[in-house]
């Protein structure tokens, strides 16, 4: 660990990580200040009638080319780190599929659900094509001859980075929780990347999180800015490819690790197309059943008082920010234990799955409970007049 505090604190990475820092605070601002005109022209209102709608005003949804625009300008510093900067421009060269198609669902036109998966599993393939990274084991012995063939260990990279990729635009329903993911995901990764003797990929992820502080400084906790999909699609591609990349590059590292990793935002998806699958509701239908809306409607509804979602909405990322990194702890400290890493992927699934239906059992008491409390109250008719 001291070696990558070493390489971090190395003078021109200290001044490549400020100088991005203060690019993306720029950058931020400029959105925050003339965004709305974005608004305006195109109509953009309709997020706040939206079923799974967390916020009170119209925001500017375009903070994702805050991600963008960093990664280009990672292509003229990458010399004084030592990256080849061919790399970054075929990482961006593969963003431009989710970018336009984000963008466009951002600004106004919406976009099919079958016709984003299909953008961001064309980015998928790009990648696979560009870099040759796949997932090359599953972490169980019984599967992983499957990872033999290359065309289907390649089919089921692109599907399975395509589910995290949505996942983490699912999650991003809260001031700061998309953003404080993808910051401790980069975090964690950088730590297992470190012990795997990965140099190049711990650097470019510690150059992530300067990108994201930036961001979150108008974020959170009063969303001045939102990311939006193409800002979440980004961010997830790029974090889930560099998480197979390390799977790729270290034979030791623990699939599983990788999954703990970035469990919250799969393990949300996961619940939440069984629920709708329960429902018998579309899978792509939204709603307002995620964990995040849950807490935040809890502490709206039972600590703040209705009317307070302004303050609800960050505290309930404050709250949650503890559950998200307590399984990415437990990734970066068994990423070479296969073995301890499945058991801790099984305790967080079985803990997660519980506070839900905790979560859910109070929601529904609470509901009853007011309803019972207007049902007490008696109605009262207006005197006659005499």
């Amino acid at each position: 660990m001291s070696e990558l505090v070493q390489l971090m604190m190395n003078q021109e990475n200290i001044l490549c990580h400020i100088l991005l820092f203060f690019s993306s605070l720029f950058v931020c601002g400029v959105i925050a200040r003339y965004g709305h005109f974005t608004i305006d022209l195109l109509g953009r209102r309709d997020d706040l009638r939206a079923v799974q709608a967390s916020h009170q005003a119209p925001v500017p949804r375009i903070g994702g080319l805050v991600f963008f625009f960093g990664l280009v300008g990672l292509v003229p510093l990458s010399g004084y780190l030592g990256i080849d900067h061919t790399y970054v421009v075929q990482l961006l060269l593969a963003l431009v599929p989710i970018l336009v198609i984000g963008l466009a669902e951002d600004l106004g036109w919406p976009m099919t659900p079958r016709t984003r998966l299909a953008a961001i599993a064309a980015s998928g393939a790009c990648m696979l094509l560009a870099f040759g990274y796949y997932v090359p084991r599953f972490g169980v012995p019984l599967l992983d001859p499957l990872l033999t063939y290359a065309p289907v260990a390649g089919a089921l990279t692109i599907f399975m980075a395509s589910g995290v990729v949505n996942a983490f635009n699912l999650v991003d329903g809260l001031n700061g929780f998309c953003g404080f993911i993808a910051l401790s995901t980069a975090l964690a990764l950088t730590v297992v990347a470190h012990q795997a003797g990965l140099r190049d990929i711990s650097l470019a992820l510690t150059l992530l999180i300067p990108m994201m502080l930036g961001f979150l400084a108008f974020n959170y906790p009063f969303g001045k800015i939102f990311l939006g999909d193409a800002g979440a699609y980004m961010i997830g591609h790029t974090l889930v490819w560099i998480g197979i990349a390390i799977l790729s590059l270290s034979q030791d590292v623990s699939p599983f690790a990788i999954l703990l990793i970035f469990f919250w935002p799969v393990a949300d998806t996961l619940l939440a197309i069984y629920r709708r699958g329960v429902m018998r509701a579309s899978v792509d239908r939204p709603d307002r059943l995620h964990f995040h809306q849950l807490v935040m409607r809890y502490l709206e509804i039972r600590l703040l008082g209705r009317g307070r979602r302004r303050l609800a909405n960050p505290l309930a990322t404050l709250c949650l920010a503890p559950l998200v990194a307590a399984p990415q702890v437990l990734g970066a400290l068994f990423a070479f234990d296969n073995q301890m890493a499945a058991v801790s992927t099984f305790a967080s699934a079985v803990a997660f799955v519980l506070a839900y239906v905790v979560g859910m059992h109070s929601a529904r008491v609470i509901s009853r409970r007011r309803v019972c409390a207007s049902r007490a109250v008696p109605s009262v008719s207006p005197e006659p007049a005499e």
